[in-house]
């Protein structure tokens, strides 16, 4: 099996092979084999990754989206006091964690949702947070420093953020979202 990676979409390629034996005797050259590689699938033009928390128990969430996301619930529990229906509850250091995955790698548009239930805005919470290299790759937030929500990404031109225009109530349910559309941030 060979594998020519990182080649574009559409390349043309031949192949020739020869074969070596243990004791260093080498064969005539094959028969030229062509391959042209494949086209990269088109962007997803629906979610990469959705998560209704209508698990009401166990230590996973599922991903409804179909791209295999499934997330890790690590110090969160389980409520039956979500918008509608089961929900998790998050404080302090509790999150779930996402494996990487290419369906995750977004940086030419997206659109983050979360509904949220704040209960405090001293300082950053986080409803998604996407990770590089240790480093932010993206990010929703229902506050940043200043209390406001935030969306937040790198992209060409670094590190970029918008804040909304208000806090968002407490105790009390929130629809949060934030766009990029390849140039400019929303929320």
């Amino acid at each position: 099996n060979f594998n020519n990676l990182r080649l574009p979409a559409g390349t043309n390629c031949r192949y020739q092979v020869q074969a070596r034996d243990a004791a260093g005797n080498v064969s005539s050259y094959s028969a030229v084999a062509s391959a042209t590689t494949f086209s990269a699938p088109p962007p997803s033009t629906g979610p990469v990754a959705a998560y209704d928390l209508d698990e009401r128990f166990g230590t996973t969430v599922a991903d409804w989206s179909g791209h295999g996301n499934a997330g890790t619930i690590n110090g969160a529990t389980w409520t039956t006091q979500g918008k509608s229906g089961s929900a998790l509850s998050f404080s302090g250091s509790s999150l779930i964690t996402v494996n990487g995955s290419e369906s995750l790698d977004l940086v030419i548009g997206m659109t983050l949702e979360a509904w949220v239930y704040p209960t405090a805005t001293s300082g950053w919470s986080t409803a998604i947070f996407k990770e590089e290299f240790h480093d932010l790759a993206y990010g929703l937030f229902p506050s940043s420093g200043v209390g406001l929500p935030n969306v937040s990404m790198i992209t060409s031109s670094g590190l970029q953020g918008v804040d909304g225009t208000s806090a968002l109530p407490l105790n009390t349910w929130s629809h949060l979202a934030g766009t990029y559309d390849g140039v400019n941030l929303g929320i």
